[in-house]
């Protein structure tokens, strides 16, 4: 019997999935964010170790294919993989290729809001991307980008100097806050990773959103634009006209409805005819489908995917 192992990492988590030749899958494991730029390498290390003894029965000693794409450092796991097994062959797959591959596509273009952002396009002729600089110079629209305006919201609410948001009284109950000076102790002191607690207040705003604060649902409206400014760059970049889908990929899109909602009027206000889908399966299945799709027809592989790894479906 032969082995797989297919892993997406990012700013938030690692995910990985050891399924054999006949797509029955044989575990699966998660672990904290893979990108060294926010997080400590040795606690990245630690995760992954831990990640790799959960995967791995005793009873399997050879990968036949590591198929991953992960933002960061990809040595750590593969060191731990490593010293469990013997690995065939490792391919490095890029993020926004697997996104468009997890909704059974080969051409199309992918809005990425994760923790970071980014836009992607593949052609049968050629591809580009937009956006991806990281929370310093870019990541606009993204997960992080939400949280950090949420956060700032609370705190114009609390200072005085912006409207009052039900954003502010949420955050405070589910962070645990008095008042919101003590955001710095109880929170971002006994943090390790500032950037994924910021991107968590995602959601938070996304609850502020279903109640109809405007504050919250104008965050989202500000996160659409940013992200169908990029995607609408990477079109024009192209040469303004594409096939396939744009599919709206990353944990950022699952804040609230709004934010898809802003987003497809925006996108379709330029270009009508745009058909824009939320990913099939789990990013994670992109890594699979590049890695099987050369042998198998992908009308084929999408619907023994479905059925193989539905726990994986998201639509």
């Amino acid at each position: 019997m032969k082995y797989y192992i297919a892993a997406d990492g990012g700013g938030s988590k690692l995910f990985a999935v050891l399924y054999d030749e006949n797509f029955n899958i044989i575990s699966s494991a998660k672990c904290g964010g893979t990108n060294n730029l926010f997080r400590p390498a040795e606690e990245i290390e630690d995760d992954v170790n831990a990640l790799v003894e959960a995967l791995i029965p005793d009873d399997v000693k050879i990968i036949e294919g590591f198929d991953h794409s992960i933002v960061g450092d990809v040595m750590p796991i593969l060191r731990a993989l490593e010293k469990k097994v013997i690995i065939r062959s490792s391919v490095m797959r890029n993020e926004g290729e697997s996104a468009l591959l997890s909704s059974c596509y080969e051409y199309g273009i992918v809005a990425q809001a994760g923790t970071g952002s980014d836009a992607y396009l593949f052609q049968p002729d050629g591809r580009t991307s937009v956006g991806g600089w990281g929370q310093y110079f870019g990541d606009e629209g993204s997960g992080y980008d939400i949280g950090n305006m949420t956060i700032r919201a609370a705190i114009y609410a609390y200072d005085g100097r912006g409207p009052q948001t039900v954003i502010k009284d949420t955050l405070m109950r589910e962070w645990g806050l008095s008042n919101m000076w003590e955001i710095f102790p109880v929170k971002v002191r006994k943090t390790r990773d500032v950037r994924k607690l910021i991107a968590s207040a995602a959601p938070i705003c996304g609850a502020a959103a279903a109640l109809g604060d405007e504050v919250a649902i104008g965050i989202f409206r500000n996160a659409a634009e940013s992200m169908a400014h990029q995607v609408k760059i990477a079109i024009k970049k192209y040469g303004d006209s594409w096939v396939g889908p744009i599919v709206m990929s990353g944990g950022a899109w699952k804040s609230s409805r709004y934010f898809k909602e802003f987003f497809r009027e925006i996108i379709l206000r330029d270009y009508p005819d745009a058909e824009i889908i939320t990913p099939l399966f789990e990013p994670v299945v992109g890594s699979i489908v590049l890695r099987h799709k050369e042998h198998i027809p992908l009308c084929e592989l999408r619907e023994t995917l479905k059925i193989k790894f539905k726990e994986l479906l998201l639509r």
